[in-house]
């Protein structure tokens, strides 16, 4: 009786043992930080990450916030893995940032354009890569994609998509490479008559989700809700919801 007591108290203790050790290792996930490279001012785009992000946590029972940074300042947060994951990256991120784990489901398509003045006869012919080689060509710092095109001669990263645009506009760039929907929000917004711009389209991607290395047991997680996002057209309604103007 006495040794069938001791065996029930050693397998309760080594139960209990087991749970404690459990818990410690795979803690509990509740709250979770992502950073973006798009800022709010580009409300649009900003807005249908921010959206798509909530609904992915909710269906996740995570409680998530995301934060605009810098494409450079993102990068070395989740290189350091002090945010859990960052929105709207390309898929030429994920080999230039090994710390960066995709998830396989993309977001949303972006298309990006060359935008130039109509009066810079230099510029003129520009529609493709091979026709920057030659130019001034200005750039949001941190777009990867942008970045490996070296065989352009003078390649120049600014602070923002702003300053790109801004640099065309002076004169001081001959083109700005960024979002078609950016590029037409800035067009309308800036203090130059919308007129005296134009642009072309130089190149169709995905943009995804990635989580930080800490986080990478979480990619298919992410990756099942999202497909069923695209499968129920939840993320469609929510990509119209922001971008059913600008693309009329």
């Amino acid at each position: 009786m006495r040794a069938g007591r001791l065996f029930w108290h050693a397998s309760l203790l080594l139960g209990v043992c087991t749970w404690l050790a459990a818990a410690q290792a795979a803690p509990v996930i509740s709250q979770l930080h992502f950073s973006v490279p798009v800022p709010p001012s580009n409300s649009a785009h900003y807005l249908f990450l921010e959206k798509v992000l909530q609904e992915l946590c909710l269906r996740l029972k995570f409680e998530c916030r995301m934060q605009y940074f810098p494409p450079a300042r993102g990068e070395q947060l989740l290189r350091r893995g002090d945010v859990d994951g960052e929105m709207g990256r390309g898929v030429v991120f994920a080999g230039l940032v090994p710390e960066a784990q995709r998830v396989p489901s993309p977001l949303v398509e972006v298309e990006f354009v060359i935008l130039q003045r109509k009066d810079n006869a230099r510029a003129a012919h520009a529609k493709s890569w091979a026709d920057l080689r030659t130019l001034d060509v200005v750039y949001n710092r941190g777009y990867k994609f942008i970045e490996v095109h070296q065989e352009i001669r003078a390649l120049h990263a600014v602070g923002s998509n702003e300053a790109c645009f801004s640099m065309v506009a002076a004169r001081r760039a001959d083109v700005c490479l960024l979002p078609i929907n950016l590029a037409r929000q800035l067009m309308q917004e800036a203090s130059y008559p919308a007129q005296d711009f134009r642009y072309y389209s130089l190149e169709r991607g995905a943009q995804y989700l990635y989580l930080a290395r800490h986080r990478a047991a979480l990619v298919p997680s992410f990756d099942v809700e999202l497909k069923k996002m695209q499968q129920d057209g939840s993320l469609a309604a929510i990509y119209r919801q922001y971008f059913a103007e600008q693309n009329k």
